[in-house]
């Protein structure tokens, strides 16, 4: 205690230094919690409070409660018990999985609208029929003229393209108009606007008919040689 200090040193609590000299005490602290702490330690043994948060001489201050023995029970997290509770892991193979067959579903979807397409694209095609009449002849005995008709090859046309060809019979049938000889042309487009029909020799020359004529003869092209 200061000689010319009429405080008692010994009696402060809580305060690092005397107010009525300005020495610097050296003193024992006493927490809210009511333990008295030597100054070498800066928090309570007993409740780990800061000294420097111990409440200060002449001042109102909040004392806390003394530590409740619970609140670290009641602080702390149960691991184990966290352990018990499900939790959903997502699964790498589930999401490549569900990429894959989004994916398919995608091409499957693809595939779906261009085989529409394609069908709304596809040209429809007809079987076309070629009659060929000599006038006034018999079967059994066809004019030295006509030799190139019975077996002949037949050609096809749509819009100046080769869409088909054929072969007249080699024998012909007996009909009231005279020797009829006939080949078949498969698959022939119905989107054209001229047909074109002639012989692979290239004689007799060329017969057009328009999708109009051939459709209303029932894709037939009615031809004719003679009298």
């Amino acid at each position: 205690m200061s000689m010319a200090c009429k405080t008692n040193h010994s009696k402060l609590k809580n305060v690092m230094f005397c107010e009525e000299c300005g020495e610097k005490l050296n003193l024992n602290w006493t927490c809210s919690c009511g333990r008295t702490n030597e100054s070498k330690y800066n928090f309570c043994l007993s409740c780990g409070v800061d000294s420097k948060a111990a409440p200060a001489k002449n001042r109102n201050a909040f004392v806390p409660n003394a530590v409740n023995s619970n609140l670290e029970k009641n602080a702390n997290f149960d691991y184990n018990s966290n352990q018990n509770q499900n939790f959903y892991t997502p699964n790498p193979k589930n999401n490549h999985t569900k990429v894959i067959l989004i994916v398919l579903g995608v091409f499957f979807a693809l595939g779906v609208v261009a085989v529409a397409i394609s069908q709304l694209m596809v040209v429809k095609t007809t079987l076309t029929t070629v009659n060929m009449v000599l006038v006034d002849e018999e079967c059994y005995d066809v004019s030295w003229g006509y030799f190139d008709i019975p077996g002949a090859k037949v050609i096809l046309t749509a819009d100046g393209e080769e869409v088909g060809s054929a072969y007249y019979s080699e024998y012909g049938d007996s009909t009231y108009l005279g020797c009829e000889f006939t080949a078949y042309i498969y698959d022939v487009p119905t989107n054209a606007d001229t047909y074109g029909i002639e012989m692979a020799s290239g004689r007799r020359g060329v017969v057009y008919n328009s999708r109009e004529e051939l459709e209303a003869n029932d894709w037939t092209f009615s031809l004719s040689l003679g009298s």
